[in-house]
């Protein structure tokens, strides 16, 4: 076994915006991808697939990275709809690796003005939050920082 150091600037907390007592962790790395991949669309909503784990103890998601939009994936200025083909395979082959230590916590998406979940936001987040057991969020990146939903089951 080796063990290889490495500095982490630190993270980014977002509180859920629809339960308080959840906080949303965002790596450096993932906020640049982000970052970057809003530059490359802005004038049109875009998102992608975000990565990391769940905590129901500390009620703590940790996005540690993001993988990118399927092909299939629609985007204009007024909505991002996040396509389907490939996307299981895309999150195992990420998951796998790690033992499923990290996996898919949610998706993300940008939004063109300062707001925060729509009401179509939120219907997705409970469409999630019935389908899964564990917590997931609809993390929401605004011109001014992030907005997030947390989609969990009661």
């Amino acid at each position: 076994m080796t063990w290889t150091s490495v500095d982490v600037g630190p993270y980014l907390c977002v509180p859920a915006e629809n339960n308080s007592a959840w906080q949303i962790r965002i790596s450096p790395r993932a906020h640049e991808m982000i970052s970057e991949e809003c530059s490359r669309y802005q004038d049109v909503e875009t998102g992608g697939i975000i990565m990391g784990s769940a905590s129901v103890v500390r009620k703590t998601i940790t996005i540690t990275n993001v993988l990118p939009a399927t092909v299939d994936s629609q985007r204009s200025a007024a909505s991002f709809i996040l396509g389907t083909q490939g996307v299981n395979q895309l999150v195992e082959d990420y998951a796998k690796p790690t033992g499923f230590a990290l996996h898919c916590v949610g998706t993300w998406h940008s939004h063109l003005q300062d707001t925060g979940g729509s009401p179509r936001d939120y219907q997705t987040a409970a469409m999630i939050a019935a389908k899964i057991a564990i917590p997931s969020v609809l993390l929401i990146k605004t011109p001014s920082g992030y907005r997030a939903i947390l989609a969990k089951g009661d």
